[in-house]
């Protein structure tokens, strides 16, 4: 029987620095990129440096049964940053070579059907492949049953077990289900997917250091007006009757913005600018009190150097924004879709906001 306790599942992202990010999202429940309690916990497996490794999030103690995993990850945006998942069940095995590994997948017998090979490395795909008895039908496309293993750590993890076609749509699916103008957009569906914030018809946006406009063009097609203020030009594709270009900079743009609203409030404010994330707060301050209370802020923090700990500028912002915004709602999440060197503010505008 199987035991949330005892299944297993192993997530492949596309980058090694994408793992410790999927391990905060399981783990910070206010965040809404993993269903509640899909997983008692989640390891980084190595060997590891920050920009090396396996690319492997190894999930404990997972509730869902397979159908209901794969039914949620087929359609999670997470799908994009996640080539490959590893089903290994309650009843997965743990082998030292591949010559033991060989020997308990023969011993346990062909299942009758045909097999998919999905192995970490795929090298050992090639491999078992030669040396599986003719038995064991193979076929990538059109089967039956997964053969799962994963080298990790000195050991080979591996799991043979039937599959359904939602598994399989969700397997064999190569390209990403959903398509955006510019890369950058994926950052901003991602923070308003984990803040909760659904665009309607009926809401204004303000996006600041607009240019070249991708988030500007995205909003647009979701929002009844969309307030772009930046110096330079935008996309020619921006030339739409609900947004409007502000030439110039955030602390000029006021009466403009104010006269655009017509004493309404602006539901979304974002900032996605090429600065350091000191500059671009205080940029963002003069267009706070056009923010509605309970608006939603996002702002990219970009960054230079490496390394995963952004903890002191990240106390920075939120000082800086201090009671703006909501209290315990600001956060930086380091996004799937940000770089190494970025991270995401996220909050919520102060309620008492007049």
């Amino acid at each position: 029987m199987r035991t949330a306790e005892s299944t297993q599942v192993v997530i492949q992202t596309s980058h090694q620095s994408q793992c410790p990010r999927f391990v905060l999202f399981l783990q910070d429940t206010s965040l809404r990129a993993c269903p509640p309690k899909l997983a008692q916990e989640a390891v980084e497996l190595g060997p590891r440096s920050n920009k090396a490794g396996p690319c492997l999030v190894l999930l404990k103690g997972v509730s869902a049964t397979q159908a209901e995993f794969f039914a949620w990850f087929s359609t999670s945006y997470l799908r994009r940053y996640c080539p490959r998942v590893y089903w290994l069940g309650s009843c997965g095995s743990s082998v030292t070579d591949k010559e033991e590994l060989l020997h308990s997948i023969c011993t346990a017998g062909s299942p009758g059907g045909s097999i998919r090979l999905q192995c970490c490395p795929r090298s050992l795909e090639k491999w078992l492949a030669a040396h599986l008895p003719e038995t064991f039908k193979l076929d990538p496309k059109v089967f039956h049953y997964v053969l799962n293993v994963v080298a990790t750590e000195g050991k080979l993890l591996w799991n043979l077990h039937e599959t359904d076609g939602t598994y399989r749509q969700t397997t064999l699916l190569t390209e990403s289900p959903q398509k955006c103008v510019s890369s950058a957009v994926h950052k901003l569906e991602e923070a308003l997917h984990l803040v909760g914030h659904h665009l309607g018809s009926n809401q204004r946006a303000i996006d600041l250091g607009a240019a070249p406009g991708g988030w500007s063009f995205y909003l647009a097609k979701h929002m009844a007006m969309v307030i772009a203020v930046d110096p330079a030009n935008l996309s020619p594709e921006l030339s739409l009757p609900n947004v409007h270009h502000l030439r110039c900079k955030s602390e000029l743009a006021g009466d403009t913005i104010e006269t655009l609203l017509e004493g309404e409030k602006a539901d979304l404010l974002v900032a996605d600018m090429n600065q350091h994330p000191d500059t671009t707060v205080q940029a963002m301050k003069p267009l706070l009190p056009f923010v509605k209370a309970g608006g939603t802020i996002i702002m990219t923090m970009k960054f230079y150097g490496l390394g995963r700990d952004r903890s002191a500028p990240e106390s920075r912002v939120l000082e800086a924004f201090g009671c703006s915004v909501e209290p315990g709602s600001g956060k930086a999440v380091w996004l799937m879709a940000n770089t190494v060197n970025e991270r995401t503010f996220i909050a919520v505008r102060s309620q008492t906001v007049i």
